[in-house]
């Protein structure tokens, strides 16, 4: 049975409860690639961690598979970050330091990752091991990239 929700109940129950935040979720979602240690906020943290990805060799399908997975968990852990940071100064908009944080990601981390993005599609495609891959798995994935790098 649906129950209608009015405005003076949503308010009650939304928007009067504080919000809070968990610090550290890493314990729920293990981390293979990226250390937990990373501060994820700071460009000399990131950079080595695109930078192997970049040199790592890929030799196989499976070695590629890897590759993609730790690709994937550094994506998650930086749109963590951004997503973690913007919450955070919406929730607190009285909050200058917080929002200086989230500016500092935008202005400082994004602009100087998007190179480093285009080349891990570039080295994706052209691995030779790339149709070796699993197709229904990664069939979106390769399309996807292929689409970017068009």
């Amino acid at each position: 049975m649906e129950r209608e929700i009015n405005a003076q109940t949503f308010e009650n129950r939304f928007r009067k409860q504080p919000i809070v935040m968990k610090k550290n979720l890493h314990s729920e979602f293990k981390r293979n690639f990226v250390p937990l240690s990373a501060d994820l906020g700071d460009w000399a943290a990131i950079e080595p961690l695109l930078q192997n990805l970049l040199d790592r060799p890929l030799d196989s399908a499976a070695i590629l598979e890897q590759w993609l997975l730790d690709q994937s968990e550094l994506m998650a852990c930086l749109s963590e970050e951004r997503a973690r940071r913007y919450i955070a100064m919406t929730c607190h908009t009285e909050d200058e330091e917080l929002e200086k944080k989230y500016l500092e990601f935008i202005e400082q981390i994004e602009p100087r990752f998007k190179p480093y993005g285009h080349r891990l599609n570039e080295k994706y495609i052209g691995c030779p091991y790339r149709g070796e891959l699993d197709r229904q798995r990664f069939e979106v994935l390769d399309r996807g990239i292929q689409a970017e790098i068009d």
